[in-house]
């Protein structure tokens, strides 16, 4: 946070994103309920940080991406306020209706976006 003349306090970062990861293609569901349905991890950041005194800056996002390729718990990235004015990513949901994948539903929340047949990219 960045001291602001008269006391005041401003968190810098303008967006924000949570990355969780996932153990299994089978907690997903629990993962998605628990961390984003109805943005608790976001309400509870801006209580939080307006608790503390900070400001805001305006249109203030906290998106959570749940991985399965991340090597620890979570992971927190800080987006800065002149990547956010030229950034927009794109925030896609693929469901699997025919055919075997290790999970039924992938989210997707990147600049660029690789689909292909296989798990990974060689």
């Amino acid at each position: 946070m960045e001291r602001l003349p008269r006391g005041r306090r401003m968190f810098l970062h303008p967006a924000v994103t949570v990355r969780i990861h996932v153990p299994s293609p089978e907690r997903r569901r629990v993962y998605a309920a628990v961390f984003q349905q109805g943005d608790p991890l976001g309400r509870d950041a801006r209580a939080r940080l307006q608790d503390e005194g900070a400001q805001l800056p305006e249109g203030f996002r906290l998106h959570v991406e749940l991985v399965d390729d991340l090597d620890r718990p979570y992971e927190i990235v800080y987006e800065e306020a002149a990547a956010a004015a030229h950034r927009q990513a794109a925030r896609i949901t693929l469901q699997v209706l025919e055919g075997s994948a290790a999970q039924t539903e992938y989210e997707f929340s990147r600049e660029r976006i690789n689909i292909g047949r296989l798990a990974e990219i060689r």
